[in-house]
Formats: structure tokens, sequence, C-alpha cells
């Protein structure tokens, strides 16, 4: 799809079992037969907006897909708030602590408000304008104040190295009651000042929220010995156990618990089940 993007035959299948797994989880959290689950599924989906590539100012060549074809968790929190909103759900929170700026379940969500874009036709004949709405709905007109996302992420330039922006270079702030972006990590091996952000932010802002489930976008990419960061946050087990841990907390307080994770980023997997990768995952 680009030079990011490899597929092959099967890829679309693999992703429509990606986006499924977390729709059959939603349904044995809700039904009780899980407290909780994690989607260990790929191809990740955080980056696919509502018709895939989300462009970005920074990025003038027009993006990748980040490797994403459906975005898995965003279907999932959508499935919820539809199928089970006679069952108490009616408030859905994701949260995303991928090193990179969910921005393709940001534009979702941004999605739900009913807006109108403009686009100038211009020929040798004539201008033209032409405008089409951008409102896609999960449920009804009340989504917009019934969802929460946060995203913590690396924001900046790359490095001498291999200059350019950090992908997808975008995410700076956040810009509405329910998009929540306040920890882009502009420096290396900000541990600490990520878990103060947590704390006096993000965690807090979800409390009131008072979710009914609670949604991760679990990327294990901002671990320090993964070279997809290019050294942003540097992470390790016991951050991503931290993180997890403070989630539950809050879910067992506002939603009996009711958490479902889906793997996003994560890529150092050399040495198998003693891998980065694989032991932040254990860690989670």
């Amino acid at each position: 799809l680009d030079p990011d993007t490899a597929i092959s035959h099967w890829t679309f299948e693999a992703a429509m079992r990606a986006a499924g797994s977390v729709c059959q989880a939603v349904d044995q959290v809700i039904a009780g037969e899980n407290r909780n689950a994690f989607c260990a599924v790929r191809p990740p989906g955080h980056h696919a907006g509502p018709t895939g590539i989300v462009k970005c100012a920074n990025d003038p060549e027009g993006g990748s897909h980040g490797f994403c074809l459906l975005n898995n968790v965003a279907i999932g929190a959508a499935y919820a708030r539809s199928m089970y909103r006679h069952e108490g759900i009616q408030k859905v929170a994701i949260v995303d602590f991928d090193v990179h700026h969910g921005n393709g379940t940001e534009e979702i969500i941004r999605n739900l408000v009913p807006l109108t874009e403009k686009a100038t036709i211009r020929t040798p004949f004539a201008v033209g304008e032409l405008s089409s709405s951008t409102y896609r709905p999960w449920l009804d007109e009340t989504d917009i104040h019934n969802v929460f996302f946060s995203s913590t992420h690396g924001y900046g330039h790359r490095g001498f190295e291999q200059p350019g922006w950090f992908y997808p270079a975008s995410g700076k702030s956040g810009v509405s009651e329910s998009i929540t972006n306040p920890a882009m990590v502009e420096k290396p091996n900000q541990r600490l000042e990520l878990r103060d952000t947590y704390r006096q932010k993000i965690f807090p802002h979800l409390r009131e929220f008072d979710p009914d489930l609670i949604f991760i976008s679990a990327g294990f990419d901002a671990h320090r010995k993964d070279t997809m960061n290019f050294g942003y946050v540097g992470m390790v087990e016991e951050d991503y156990e931290w993180v997890t841990e403070q989630l539950v907390k809050i879910a067992n307080t506002c939603c009996n618990g009711r958490v479902v994770s889906v793997l996003e980023g994560g890529y150092k997997i050399h040495g198998g089940i003693v891998s980065p990768f694989a032991r932040s995952v254990a860690s989670h």
C-alpha cells in the first residue's frame, strides 16, 4: 500500500480476524466470561482512519498506513457502544500508550461530530466547490460525549541520522473534551515525566469520565530497546506493568474491572520469549 505497509493475499483476512477478535473479547468481557482480555492481534490498527491514511500538515508527502488496515480498537469500541447499549455500556474509553500517536483513532473520534469538508475543484473551464460530510456516527449524536480518547506518544524530529518528523508527525495537543493528548514526549527517556503526566492529567480525567468499558491500545514500541521509537520515551517492563495496574484499578472502581486491551506496535522480537517485546507483553 505504501513503502511502510506491505500486503499479501491473506492480509485483509488477517485484518478482519484481528478486528473480529476484539469484538469477541468485548462479548466475553461484557458477558462476564472474562473480567478482562488481551487481544494479541496483527496487523495493528491505531493509524487507520475513517478512510485509511490520516493526513498531517507536517507530512506533505501524504502519510502512511503505518502497518494498519482496520482500526481494531475503534471497531471494538463502536461495537460495544452499539451492541451493548441496553446492557449498560454507554461510555467507552480508549487509552493509547504506543510510542506513535494514535492518529487514526483520533480522526475516527473527531468524525463523531457532524462536520462538512469543502474542496475547490479547478479546471481550464470553471472553478467549483464540492462539499462532503465527514460524519461517521457509531450510534447517534451522543457519541462524542460518551467516548474518551487519550494518546501518549513521541512528537518531534527523528534526529540527524534520519531527518524528518517522528511518525506520524501529529498529536501535539488535544482540542476537545473527548480527546486528550497531554503527553507528547519531545526528549528521550522521559519515563518519570510520562508517569507524572498519567498521574496528573490522564488518570484524573479518566476517573471523571467514569467509563463503562476501558480499551487499551497497547503498543510496546516505546521500550528503550525498540529502535522504532528513535529514542523517545525509553520505557522498560516495569513501566508497562505500572500503567496497566493503574488502568485496572480505575476499571475496578468504574466498570467492574472491564478492560479490553488490543496489541498495537512492538517490534523488538529478537530473542523470542525473552525479547523486549515478549517481556513487555508479559508485564502487561
